[in-house]
């Protein structure tokens, strides 16, 4: 270590500071003041690392905030499930989904069943054979 002026410890690296501290023994004048711009230049480091910590905080929190109300946004635009009902007519199942859209809750028939199998049935989906109802499902997004 090269030899400083004794005092203007402000001037000094804090690494040479806390090497320095070591040779002084608790109570000594020199080492006290020392000791005391070690804890002040530490304190000075902790509140800026508090500062940048809030300010990634604030970012992370913003962040969250705008990806739920752009999850919502885009669910409400696709339609999100919120249920369904069936009837059976005869032999056949007829199975609505209920969306909810931005502008309010839609019925829409549900998906697979003899329109995914029948080219035909294609213009009337929603029908399954009342046998086999497992093959009818709705999706979570409308559209």
């Amino acid at each position: 270590m090269t030899e400083r002026e004794l005092g203007n410890f402000s001037k000094w690296p804090l690494e040479e500071l806390r090497g320095k501290e070591r040779s002084f023994p608790i109570g000594h004048r020199i080492g006290d003041e020392i000791r005391a711009e070690i804890t002040r230049r530490q304190i000075e480091i902790d509140q800026h690392r508090a500062g940048w910590d809030h300010r990634c905080t604030l970012i992370t929190v913003i962040i969250a905030i705008a990806s739920v109300v752009g999850s919502i946004v885009y669910g409400l635009d696709r339609g999100i499930y919120v249920g369904s009902t069936s009837t059976v007519a005869g032999n056949f199942l007829y199975k609505k989904c209920r969306y909810l859209f931005v502008t309010g809750i839609t019925e829409l028939p549900a998906h697979g069943g003899l329109g995914a199998q029948i080219p035909v049935a294609q213009l009337v989906p929603g029908f399954q054979s009342a046998s086999e109802p497992d093959r009818l499902y709705c999706r979570f997004f409308g559209e």
